[in-house]
């Protein structure tokens, strides 16, 4: 994605006194109205998910950004102001709700720099989330899982997991809601008064392979790997592969047209992540099946392996003691360059001693291992930085910080709150809110009880069409009596928390008794710290505390703020909105201007879910899922220089690490001397 609007918007920012970086998403006068986002469809595969095709499609779609193992290793990635999510690691893969990463795939994440893959239909979103979600897999996890479950949990939920009512396994409708760490959680802790826990009966490697089987009933179909073209790998003696290898690998190749959907399977299959079950409405579905395919693997040297030690300490920053026998695991990945696949090479499990510190030692460390140490914590799973061995190192320091729970709200604020008026609808103006929340205290702020309420928001008389950036109501949201709650668990930090929703009001036209205007209320139900309004010059807004901020020029775009300093919780603002926007004279702004102003506002760390794609998805949704990455040769000046602003910010952040960065840096530096 080009960023050549990025420096203007940094130096715009900079001029603007009291002016935030949430004021750069006006929409410019005159635009025409964008098409809603794309829609949803039901949060459950209504048909198996083909691996196969998602495969394809993620070799297509995903591979550029995300790397052909789900790394973040693509060649796309390294131009992005953003981190690019690891799909491919198990860690993440473990806390990865279904319908959350489908959600994504439809609705993209503009604050992320992921378009919305609208030229994909709704089965082709759910077959790509299932392949992304069987990519960490390994089969003989699957293979354990069958044993296990057949062993503890047949006797009530049955073969086929559909023994319990209200409980059905087989239901993607159920299992899309769930992560394999909530599966996890329920087979180690038990659900009352029913289900007995197995956390002193089970090791947690057959509670995680438990999880891995069932997820792996629901999304996952007979494929046929031959309809995807796969590239021949050296030596030339085939050996046999679990499934999950050939159908990364064909993840690197181009799809063929009208693949088949049907596998020949081995007499000797054994279990597969997401594969090999016919969940056709009305048909039984069975335990999954792994066939087994021939394959030929990639020839690499062995290459000395220096063992090190590996040593870290869990930091709870609520200041409670861990728990007795606390455990963490050591996660190491290898590297193919062959076939540019990565594989979990070390799987270690370590406890935690009494002052928090644990250590690894004699861990097989070839140069360029990547390695990251895991933990979950009051049902959180958290992730330390992933560390790589080097040459001649014989120790790497891996800390890891978790967090408690609480469900006091009062450590939260809303650190900017803006309202963006949309006028592109006849007798209709669409109200945009934009949050950017932080939690000043030391623990995640959660609901009180399972899937209940963490924050909650008033919506004004009279609203209607509602919409949110991400996920719906009766999904993430629930429906209140006064507007919406919100049941996403708030982590400690600054700007942690962010959420943009939209509704619709009437706008009365003018008549001979009064002018064209709403009037609306605004309550907060968070302390707000900044607070505006922006609107098409030609509209007044008027409320206490509300200051006029004068007509700022964006680009060539104008449009009017409207600013406050700030609200306590309770407060209730009357606004009125009044007068006709300047855009009905004719004026007209291209998307690049809309875009940079996007970009500027998401790659400057303010990331207000980019509400602003809502204006312009319809003209620049297409070209951004199928723009082509820039080479090395291609960067400009501008472009270069849009990347080390960026880098700066998100490093000041403190999503990077120092060395990370200066590495970056040097390296663009070079980049733009050369030119």
């Amino acid at each position: 994605m080009k960023t050549r609007f990025l420096v203007f918007f940094v130096l715009l920012t900079l001029a603007l006194a009291g002016c935030t970086l949430a004021e750069d998403i006006t929409p410019p006068p005159g635009y025409i109205s964008p098409t809603p986002p794309p829609v949803i469809g039901p949060l459950y595969p209504q048909t198996a998910p083909d691996l196969a095709n998602g495969a394809a499609i993620f070799a297509e779609k995903c591979a550029p950004c995300h790397g052909a193992t789900g790394l973040g290793d693509g060649p796309k990635a390294s131009q992005l102001p953003v981190t690019v999510p690891t799909l491919g690691l198990s860690a993440i893969a473990q806390g990865a709700i279904p319908a959350d990463w489908y959600t994504v795939v439809t609705q993209g994440r503009m604050d992320k720099m992921m378009p919305p893959f609208t030229s994909l239909n709704d089965q082709e979103r759910w077959n790509v989330v299932a392949y992304a979600l069987s990519i960490s897999v390994k089969a003989e996890n699957i293979a354990l899982g069958k044993q296990v479950f057949a062993k503890v949990c047949a006797e009530c939920h049955g073969p086929d997991g559909a023994g319990v009512a209200n409980a059905n396994l087989a239901d993607p409708a159920l299992v899309s809601k769930l992560s394999k760490n909530d599966i996890f959680r329920f087979v180690s802790k038990g659900i009352a008064p029913g289900m007995p826990g197995t956390e002193l009966t089970l090791d947690e490697a057959s509670r995680r392979a438990v999880a891995d089987y069932v997820i792996s009933w629901n999304f996952g179909a007979p494929v046929t790997l031959a309809a995807v073209a796969t590239p021949t790998l050296a030596p030339a003696t085939a050996t046999s592969a679990p499934l999950e290898t050939a159908t990364q690998a064909a993840a690197e190749a181009t799809p063929i047209a009208g693949a088949s959907s049907t596998l020949e399977a081995s007499p000797t299959a054994t279990t597969a992540s997401g594969l090999g079950v016919d969940v056709t409405p009305g048909v039984e579905t069975p335990p999954a099946v792994l066939p087994t395919v021939e394959v030929t693997p990639a020839a690499s040297p062995t290459p000395a392996n220096p063992q090190i030690s590996i040593t870290g300490t869990v930091t709870n920053a609520s200041g409670a003691a861990l728990p007795a026998n606390f455990k963490v695991t050591l996660h190491g990945f290898d590297h193919a360059a062959t076939n540019g696949q990565f594989t979990e090479a070390v799987t270690l499990e370590a406890t935690v001693k009494s002052d928090g510190s644990f250590a690894f030692t004699g861990v097989d460390a070839p140069v360029g291992r990547a390695f990251s140490v895991t933990t979950v914590y009051d049902g959180n799973q958290y992730t330390s930085e992933v560390v790589f061995a080097e040459a001649g190192k014989q120790m790497l320091e891996m800390p890891l910080t978790v967090y408690g729970t609480t469900t006091d709200t009062s450590a939260l604020v809303a650190d900017q709150l803006h309202l963006l008026l949309d006028f592109s609808t006849p007798d209709v103006v669409t109200v945009i809110e934009f949050y950017v929340v932080s939690n000043s205290g030391e623990k995640a702020v959660v609901a009180a009880s399972e899937g209940g309420a963490v924050t909650q928001f008033v919506l004004p008389s009279g609203y209607s069409n509602l919409q949110f950036q991400e996920g719906a109501l009766g999904d993430r949201y629930l429906q209140t009596e006064q507007g919406f709650a919100d049941t996403l668990r708030i982590a400690p930090g600054s700007q942690s928390y962010q959420l943009a929703y939209a509704f619709d009001l009437p706008y009365v036209k003018s008549n001979v008794i009064s002018a064209p205007g709403v009037k609306f209320d605004q309550t907060f139900t968070l302390p707000v710290s900044i607070f505006s309004v922006l609107a098409e010059p030609g509209i007044q807004v008027t409320g206490e505390g509300l200051t006029d901020g004068g007509i700022q020029d964006m680009g060539g775009t104008k449009f009017q703020v409207y600013k406050a300093d700030g609200f306590s919780v309770g407060k209730t603002l009357k606004i009125t909105v009044s007068g006709a926007p300047a855009a009905s004279a004719g004026q007209t702004q291209g998307a690049d201007s809309t875009q940079g102003i996007l970009i500027g506002v998401a790659v400057l760390g303010i990331v207000l879910i980019a509400a602003g794609a809502y204006l312009f998805w319809r003209d620049r949704r297409r070209q951004l899922e199928e723009e082509s990455p820039l080479t090395e040769d291609q960067q400009s000046e501008d472009e270069i220089l849009d990347a080390i602003i960026a880098l700066e910010d998100q490093f000041k952040a403190g999503n990077i690490s120092e060395e990370a960065y200066r590495a970056r840096r040097e390296e663009l530096k070079a980049k733009l001397k050369a030119l």
